[in-house]
């Protein structure tokens, strides 16, 4: 469970810091061993230096022999230091041209070889009790836009916008964004192959039981259980309404009214939100303002821009997001962002910037349906449909961030979604809606959905908190209304037809 992940990162029984020294080209690496009453001669560590998420050099070391109880010793690693000079990571750092992180990890080894240092390949098979991460360099500047030359290149044409049967194209290389009139949803194609079936809003959630225990009727009008709330607002069903679309040379705007409808949705067997049903009156609820804006450059990539304006008296919100549509054959997914579990905004102790790869559940990963999932910081995510090759493999780093995201989606079919400013958004990737999870009482009676897959990317989610047994969410990690913005852009890759294959 990520909670447990969570609580042995509070409980381990090691803990590092790190100072750089960029002037004198050095480091100093400090362990503190945090047991009471043994050495630290049961457990070994590896490092890792990764840039832009992907592993660049891995290696090996021993604690400090029969280090003592509450103390705290500094270490040398000669094979980190030759690893940055070799790779000249330092002049990276100093030109903040790259994000760059150190990762370390702690494994409890049999004491039988002692002074024996495992390889990395045999440490890893060990069960790690630590871990600890470093950011040397947290330049985003090229980690959150990938430079469309990572994919196919073709002949690119002017951005052109004709208009027919009630809707709005964008289209250059190969790629198409269409905009429905009086409407935010964008379907995006490359050739013939839709990518992207609709862009939405979304500023509901499936709840956990600190949001309420959905089968727990007495919690519809809890004041410490928001689910309730929620519900009578009508954020399981939201709508946009006095639309205006606007147009320019390359970009379609669109500004709408955002409403919430109660009781549009209903719960059969779902004990809270029948209660609250009893006594909604059924009216629509403005929440604020919404304004999106697309636009499609000369190489096919589609720009999204999303301002949300939420009423101020909103308090307590469960997400402030968008919702993606996409194919269910992309059910492979590779990613730069908080990871590998799933992590909050009040559960990312734990968890460390990296790529990372895997693939969509088919099922949901709790006994009670419910949210699930999440990363926070989102730099990329990429997803793609399997091959015959198995299991899709991060690449270690090549040269530089476009070689190594190259070698990744070499051969592949799929979607890249990047984050295209400095306020990284959370992503979470499900073959359900939170609506089908919230209708759910028990894992069983979850049916996939076998067209789509759902990647919901969010400005801001409500954090978990623990009110199931004990304080709710913490006030700062809580959503209220106010002025939320989302910027990503969205690549199709691999989707070539003969007339345009070279």
């Amino acid at each position: 469970h990520p909670a447990m992940i969570e609580f042995k990162k509070i409980a381990q029984p090691v803990n590092f810091s790190f100072t750089l020294n960029t002037e004198k080209n050095d480091f100093t690496i400090c362990v503190t061993n945090q047991r009471y009453f043994s050495s630290l001669d049961d457990l070994q560590w590896k490092w890792t230096l990764r840039i832009d998420g992907f592993i660049l050099e891995e290696g090996t070391c021993l604690f400090p022999e029969l280090m003592t109880p509450k103390t705290t010793k500094s270490v040398v690693v000669s094979a980190l230091k030759t690893a940055l000079d070799r790779h000249g990571v330092d002049t990276v750092i100093k030109r903040r041209e790259s994000e760059v992180h150190l990762n370390i990890s702690v494994f409890c080894v049999p004491t039988t070889n002692k002074g024996e240092i495992k390889p990395v390949s045999e440490l890893e098979e060990y069960p790690e009790v630590a871990s600890e991460q470093f950011a040397l360099c947290n330049n985003r500047s090229i980690a959150t836009y990938l430079p469309p030359e990572i994919f196919d290149k073709r002949a690119t044409k002017e951005a052109k916008l004709p208009e027919e049967d009630g809707k709005i194209s964008l289209s250059a290389n190969c790629c198409r964004a269409t905009l429905s009139k009086g409407s935010a949803s964008v379907e995006y194609v490359q050739n013939s192959t839709t990518v992207i079936f609709g862009i939405r809003p979304n500023l509901f959630r499936a709840p956990t039981d600190n949001d309420a225990v959905k089968q727990n009727g007495d919690q519809f009008n809890d004041s410490s259980k928001p689910l309730g709330k929620w519900l009578r607002l009508g954020l399981d069903c939201v709508c946009l309404d006095e639309v205006v679309t606007t147009r320019s040379s390359n970009n379609i705007t669109l500004k709408a009214n955002i409403y919430g409808q109660p009781g549009k949705q209903s719960y059969p067997g779902i004990a809270l939100a029948e209660k609250v049903m009893d006594e909604i009156l059924y009216e629509r609820v403005h929440l604020g303002s919404y304004q999106q804006t697309i636009n499609v450059d000369v190489d096919g990539t589609l720009h999204v821009e999303v301002l949300f304006e939420l009423d101020e008296s909103l308090t307590d919100l469960p997400r402030v997001g968008l919702e993606l549509e996409i194919p269910s054959k992309l059910n492979e997914m590779m990613f730069f962002a908080d990871g590998p579990h799933e992590n909050y905004s009040d559960r990312s102790y734990s968890a460390h910037a990296g790529v990372y790869e895997g693939s969509v559940s088919d099922s949901s990963t709790y006994v009670v349906p419910q949210e699930q999932g999440n990363r926070i910081n989102m730099r990329w995510l990429v997803l793609a449909e399997p091959d015959e090759k198995g299991r899709w493999q991060v690449p270690k780093f090549d040269e530089d961030l476009k070689y190594s995201f190259r070698g990744a989606v070499a051969d592949k079919q799929g979607v890249m979604i990047a984050a295209s400013s400095q306020e990284l958004p959370q992503f979470s990737v499900s073959r359900h809606t939170d609506i089908t999870l919230f209708s759910a009482r028990h894992v069983n009676e979850l049916k996939d959905d076998q067209d789509r897959i759902f990647v919901r990317i969010d400005a801001a989610q409500r954090g978990l908190g623990s009110g199931s047994c004990g304080p709710q969410t913490l006030e700062q990690y809580k959503v209220n209304g106010g002025r939320y913005s989302l910027s990503f852009s969205v690549k199709a890759f691999g989707y070539v037809t003969s007339s345009n294959t070279e």
